[in-house]
């Protein structure tokens, strides 16, 4: 057989086994795509700027005070927030079987002032005030609905140090666990995965057929009928080559980026419905 026609064979076989695998990572794209669910999710920004640095003005005739003239004792720092509804399914009043609070924890911690910084639709009626029962420690949240990529960028200004934890509190019918990081940490860590499947698919595909236009021309050509044994081992190194060197880029790696930093992949990947960098319709508390 000449080589024309042993390559055209391989590559009918790759092709048969690449509509294959697309076919089936495309029908279970398409069936999480229609599975409808909540999926609200809370995230705090990893990165806090300090606004003033009580250790730095402690001696000197600066102070810093509130509107009441009190005088703030404290590092005053700032951070950015966000809450969306990341699923398919809508989110009403009717739907939270506990409201919603953001609160900051801690000792001598203090919520000095919040801003909107980004609404992902008026109609959604999104409201963030203070807590009446703990007004400098919690904020309540309140809308008439959340569709998908509804939800809220904000500014938070408090006092403590750079790590006091923010948190969610409430209960959301058909969420279980925690309204942050956690809560959609393995559907995101996933996502990743799944956004390189497409690069390893392609690049495995194009690789084994490399090397099989390699092992056909060795085989088929007279001058290298010695090497037939040397083209099989040759072969079966080359695809398991190309099969690890696919996994690694399109699953490993981003797993491992993933993992070790799921909130940092969240905000990267930020509904634009809610970025601040993208748009802004600011409102002042």
């Amino acid at each position: 057989m000449s080589i024309e026609k042993q390559t055209i064979k391989n590559w009918s076989g790759y092709v048969g086994i690449f509509i294959g695998v697309m076919g089936l990572c495309l029908s279970v794209f398409f069936h999480l795509q229609s599975i409808k669910v909540r999926e609200p999710i809370f995230i705090v920004d990893t990165n806090r700027v300090v606004v003033v640095d009580f250790k730095q003005i402690a001696n000197s005739p600066i102070k810093v005070v509130r509107k009441n003239n009190s005088e703030i004792n404290g590092n005053i720092n700032s951070v950015n927030i966000y809450f969306w509804n990341s699923g398919k399914l809508s989110i009403k009043p009717e739907n939270i079987l506990m409201p919603l609070k953001i609160s900051i924890s801690g000792n001598h911690v203090e919520i000095l002032n919040y801003k909107i910084l980004k609404l992902s639709r008026d109609v959604a009626k999104i409201k963030l005030v203070r807590n009446v029962s703990d007004p400098m420690k919690t904020l309540d949240l309140d809308f008439k609905v959340l569709e998908e990529k509804d939800g809220f960028s904000a500014q938070i200004i408090y006092v403590g140090d750079e790590d006091v934890k923010f948190a969610m509190q409430g209960l959301i019918e058909g969420v279980g666990g925690e309204l942050g990081v956690e809560n959609v940490k393995k559907g995101y860590i996933l996502k990743s995965i799944f956004d390189k499947l497409s690069v390893v698919i392609v690049g495995l595909f194009f690789g084994v057929f490399l090397v099989s236009i390699f092992g056909v021309y060795l085989k088929a050509s007279e001058k290298f009928k010695f090497l037939e044994y040397v083209n099989f081992g040759i072969g079966i190194l080359g695809v398991l080559f190309v099969l690890a060197s696919c996994i690694y880029v399109g699953i490993i790696a981003p797993y491992k980026a993933a993992k070790s930093n799921v909130s940092g992949y969240i905000i990267k990947n930020l509904p634009s419905s809610i970025n601040p960098n993208i748009g802004s319709n600011q409102k002042i508390r």
